[in-house]
């Protein structure tokens, strides 16, 4: 490999290639070049270049699923992660940055592989969605998938979850609810998926309708923290009492945090909101009053509870 010829005290490498050689993906040859070759490298940026799968078959790769995990990764807090283009997956590793999932605590960086989905395949082509989702598993699990760019429809998010069981977050443009195939099998496998995925974090880029986020909290029933990025000339206060009031209905055990942004927060919205929970009591359980705070950073609320 040419950059053995390089200087040993290189501190910053960034490589790109087509290669069809699947051992650019083989995390041992990375750890043994860099600890001979460039003991002083500090940040590594690296990408991969694959042609989409079209049919099913499980690519070759050099190693046992997850191989970018070890401790020498994890120490220097390089991640893999995989984003699904027009033609082709690009595998890449790059240092860690903070994300919108990520709190105050030290996250798990061996679990930070993220899939972004830049181009999502129409309704009737979702099939090769799935062909190279298997094959990104047969590398490395997903714990946290993107959908940046457009709607997707409530089914399709049911199956990508549903081969995804390890995802903890997932963050997608807008959700249609429009029916795309029988409401009885619809149903059956939104239950299948609510009752087994892991999912603790969701943000919804653009809500038009309450019902969305509704359905996110049926088929994340586990997820604790929701993010909204746009809300569609919904009265915030009303849109704070109608998700509070869903998960007070539903004994809801498990969502502690709300965040909604807007173009234009009024200066008394935190007060005005406030006053909705103290008046409409949102925050009481069985007569007992829960803690809550209220909080706005930018043009950012968020809503925290116990």
């Amino acid at each position: 490999m040419f950059v053995t010829n390089i200087n040993c005290k290189l501190k910053v490498l960034y490589y790109t290639t087509r290669s069809q050689d699947m051992t650019f993906l083989e995390a041992n040859r990375w750890e043994q070049l860099f600890q001979r070759y460039f003991p002083r490298l500090e940040k590594f940026h690296f990408q991969y270049y694959k042609p989409l799968n079209f049919e099913y078959k499980s690519p070759i790769y050099p190693e046992d699923p997850n191989p970018f995990i070890s401790s020498f990764w994890i120490e220097r807090k390089w991640i893999l992660e995989a984003e699904m283009r027009s033609f082709e997956v690009v595998y890449s590793i790059s240092p860690y940055k903070k994300r919108w999932y990520d709190d105050n605590s030290s996250s798990e960086i061996f679990k930070s592989t993220r899939f972004t989905v830049t181009c999502l395949p129409r309704q009737e082509e979702l099939e090769i969605l799935m062909m190279n989702i298997s094959s990104i598993l047969t590398l490395t699990q997903i714990y946290h998938l993107e959908i940046p760019q457009r709607q997707i429809f409530s089914s399709s998010l049911i199956d990508i979850i549903n081969v995804l069981s390890e995802l903890d977050s997932f963050k997608i443009h807008s959700l249609s609810l429009s029916p795309t195939r029988n409401s009885s099998v619809e149903e059956i496998a939104l239950r299948n998926v609510s009752n087994k995925n892991k999912i603790t974090k969701v943000c919804l880029e653009k809500m038009i309708e309450i019902e969305e986020i509704y359905y996110l909290m049926k088929l994340c029933p586990r997820m604790n923290y929701l993010q909204v990025d746009y809300i569609n000339n919904i009265n915030i206060e009303l849109f704070v009492q109608d998700i509070l009031q869903k998960v007070q209905n539903e004994h809801n055990q498990y969502l502690r945090s709300l965040c909604f942004l807007v173009p234009t927060i009024e200066n008394e919205m935190v007060k005005k909101l406030e006053e909705r929970i103290h008046s409409q009591k949102l925050f009481f359980h069985y007569m007992i009053k829960r803690h809550y705070t209220i909080n706005r950073v930018v043009n950012s609320i968020y809503l925290e509870w116990k």
